[in-house]
């Protein structure tokens, strides 16, 4: 196990109607203006803003909203945000709905206090020293960023994505209600479940030893979002299992599970340039990557997979024959995204891309990131290999 300091600063308000905790978490940050930031409509449909917007002016505090947030959230809204935080004298961002609309609220909060292009971050030319705090009242356990220390924000212009990494951005809370998720349909039910369970993984295949504790605290994660995520596909308003959902999706990002370890993350570094190209979702891209991404690496650590296979998919682990057991593992991990109703190829996914285009996502993808890898560095040979691969 390697040296490590883990900080986990957002205080999470789990429960039922925790969103009528909202005052009492605001109070510490002394908010005078409030950016609430959503999505495309659904928080307003279900009448969750207005229930927001009444607890703030019962509250005295003012505020304003942006709506509009995509998948793969856009640069210019994002500088829509930091304008209105500007003029308005807004000093809080208040974050509702999933991923897409923390990374957003993330983007505007560093963007809001910095006097040059928020962009400078996402491409590393420039370092946030400080930044608008964020909350988050959570309405889909996807991409764990309610308690993470990421954004990735989607620059329209050049069809790219890049990722601001920084513990300065971790929000300082996140509510908790599960019950906010259930008018969420299949499929983004489906892609929050394989968010968290690839942001599992990509910590959770490394070669560093000795990292039981984290690597337990891994498979629990994994296993749970598979059995509660089986539930919800079925029941999507079954309480435990949303909540254990919510929970998984919170802890699958806040870096417990790579405590110890060297993070991988190369099929996040590869998916990029399939969402920032294609505009696809991002949780359909990994799954669509993981299975190539696997089946091309493992032999470099085959007892890894082995080890993956036996605690989390319950395979018989066969001592004769380990690349077996690890393949099998591969398999059965593929198979339960195809049962969810997630791709696992660019053809299920109505995806076509070039020999051209891959060769420019891959390139990208070494632009942004020059060492893709930990478990396994890959070349961009190997890259392009795995992206021919998921045809």
């Amino acid at each position: 196990m390697i040296d490590f300091t883990f900080h986990p600063r957002t205080k999470i308000v789990f429960g039922k109607d925790s969103e009528k905790k909202l005052p009492e978490e605001l109070k510490e940050f002394g908010v005078t203006g409030v950016l609430i930031h959503y999505g495309m409509g659904s928080a307003v449909q279900s009448g969750l803003i207005d229930k927001i917007k009444n607890i703030l002016e019962q509250n005295g505090i003012k505020y304003v909203e942006l709506g509009g947030v995509k998948p793969n959230p856009r640069l210019n809204l994002v500088k829509d945000g930091i304008e209105l935080c500007k003029n308005k004298g807004l000093n809080f961002i208040l974050a509702v709905g999933g991923g897409s609309v923390i990374d957003s609220s993330k983007a505007i909060g560093v963007g809001a206090a910095y006097d040059g292009d928020v962009w400078d971050f996402y491409i590393k030319s420039a370092e946030p020293k400080k930044t608008l705090p964020v909350g988050v009242i959570l309405t889909l356990a996807s991409a764990g960023s309610e308690t993470s220390t990421a954004s990735v924000i989607r620059n329209e212009e050049e069809n790219t994505k890049r990722s601001l990494v920084t513990d300065l951005i971790r929000p300082a809370f996140a509510i908790l209600n599960p019950t906010l998720a259930f008018g969420v349909n299949k499929f983004s039910l489906a892609c929050g479940i394989s968010d968290i369970i690839m942001h599992t993984l990509d910590r959770y295949f490394t070669n560093q030893k000795d990292t039981d504790l984290t690597d337990r605290i891994s498979e629990g994660i994994i296993i749970t979002a598979m059995k509660c995520g089986k539930t919800l596909i079925e029941d999507p308003t079954n309480y435990e299992a949303m909540a254990n959902i919510f929970w998984t999706g919170s802890l699958s990002h806040n870096e417990i599970t790579g405590i110890g370890k060297m993070r991988d993350f190369s099929v996040h570094a590869l998916e990029r340039g399939i969402s920032g190209s294609f505009d696809t979702a991002h949780p359909a891209g990994l799954t669509i990557l993981w299975h190539n991404w696997a089946k091309y690496v493992y032999k470099s650590n085959i007892q890894r997979f082995a080890q993956f296979a036996v605690n989390v998919l319950n395979i018989r682990m066969n001592f004769e024959n380990p690349e077996k057991t690890a393949l099998e593992g591969i398999e059965k991990m593929t198979e339960f995204f195809k049962k969810i109703g997630m791709p696992i190829s660019f053809e299920d996914a109505k995806i076509n891309p070039t020999d051209s285009q891959i060769n420019e996502i891959v390139d990208y993808a070494f632009l942004a990131a020059p060492k893709i890898g930990t478990f396994f560095e890959l070349s961009k040979q190997d890259a392009i290999n795995i992206f021919q691969n998921a045809r």
